[in-house]
């Protein structure tokens, strides 16, 4: 086994390792977790670059690390949903979103198609990630639709970004009525500042979980 692939085994090890400091009530437990998880991501990042630079890509391990990808993030956001710390409708998303994906592998695998991980899906691991949803109600632009507004909008749009303002995807459609570029811009800027506020927001609660302050 080359070193890439054992870097790819070993955070396929550290998801055990962080459920058990999640759940696990006791002094700095929950600092502990976190600095796993990172050290998780960091290999996310050095298993691929290893295998590039050393010419180690393998089969095994272009399989391997999205799996491990998504046993980690997977892990850590059903322990987040069982201390109640995130909404479980949210990590039924996501997670369910990432068992297509990885179905969607395995169709393509059992063909004889390896679909390596994408250099976004890396970037995904290491940076925080947030979506929100804008729209046109009543000719009025407005910023997180609930079920009310949004199906009662003319246009609506979902915005995904990366916090260091990339984007990730975004999705519009008129769905009462045409819309213009102006329009458009109008909403992608409402949308940024939302995103702007998510961000604010999950650093906050990550500063609050290490015990360091806003």
């Amino acid at each position: 086994m080359n070193l890439p692939l054992s870097l790819t085994v070993l955070r396929i090890f550290f998801v055990p390792l962080i459920v058990v400091l999640l759940l696990t009530k006791g002094n700095n437990m929950d600092i502990w977790a976190v600095v796993v998880f990172l050290l998780a991501s960091a290999t996310d990042l050095l298993d691929g670059y290893l295998a590039r630079k050393r010419g180690q890509v393998t089969a095994m391990g272009i399989l391997l690390d999205p799996l491990a990808d998504k046993l980690l993030t997977a892990s850590a956001f059903i322990s987040l949903v069982w201390l109640h710390l995130v909404p479980a409708w949210m990590v039924v998303i996501i997670v369910g979103r990432e068992l297509a994906v990885t179905g969607l592998r395995s169709i393509a695998s059992a063909q004889g198609i390896l679909l390596q991980a994408s250099e976004l899906g890396k970037t995904k691991m290491v940076l925080q990630v947030a979506a929100i949803s804008v729209g046109l109600v009543g000719g009025q632009p407005l910023l997180d639709l609930d079920y009310s507004e949004d199906s009662r909008a003319d246009v609506d749009f979902n915005v995904v970004a990366l916090d260091n303002e990339q984007l990730i995807e975004v999705q519009g459609t008129a769905e009462g009525a045409p819309f213009s570029r102006e329009q458009m811009n109008q909403l992608l800027d409402l949308a940024g500042t939302g995103l702007e506020e998510l961000f604010r927001l999950q650093k906050a609660a990550l500063a609050s979980a290490l015990g360091t302050g806003s």
